[in-house]
């Protein structure tokens, strides 16, 4: 029988500590978090009749490893690409009957064989929109969320009431 006494593990390029190992024998990693996000927007977005509108997310509950700027946009990080599951979820703040979308575009496409996933709600109110999706993305691809609405008027969207309406997160699933 063998005994390996070690206390930090170190990639062979670089020498950067990738394990830990304290005195009570407890493993501590230094990438330890899976990719991933959970983005809101914390106060209301006004979406114009017939106007596709990007969300300017400007809160989150965690990023690791992807950035988001103050156009909503999220990036992936480099050495964060792989397969991801894909959660965005919206409503359109109105009693009026009409017409609402919610879209996801993968640098900026509306091409569906490059990511796009989308919800469209004829003729509703207060309708929660929700696209969820599994996508495989490289370091530098930006997901962008749109709404949409037709009322005729211009709308809210995502206020809080039992949570922020207006929402995108992801996690990888696969490097």
């Amino acid at each position: 029988m063998s005994t390996l006494k070690v206390g930090t593990i170190q990639d062979h390029a670089n020498s950067n500590t990738a394990i830990s190992i304290d005195s009570s024998g407890r493993a501590t990693f230094a990438k330890a978090k899976t990719p991933s996000f959970h983005v809101y927007k914390s106060d209301n977005l006004t979406v114009p009749s017939s106007v596709v509108t990007q969300v300017p997310f400007n809160a989150n509950y965690f990023i690791y490893d992807w950035t988001l700027n103050g156009s909503g946009d999220m990036t992936v990080g480099a050495g964060a690409g792989g397969i991801y599951m894909i959660h965005c979820g919206g409503r359109i703040n109105t009693a009026a009957d009409c017409n609402v979308s919610l879209s996801l575009k993968l640098n900026g496409t509306d091409n569906v064989q490059h990511g796009r996933g989308s919800q469209y709600c004829f003729s509703e109110y207060y309708q929660g929109l929700d696209v969820t999706t599994m996508l495989e993305l490289s370091a530098g691809d930006v997901l962008r969320m749109y709404v949409s609405q037709s009322s005729g008027s211009d709308r809210t969207a995502g206020n809080n009431d039992i949570g922020f309406h207006l929402k995108m997160m992801a996690y990888r699933v696969s490097a």
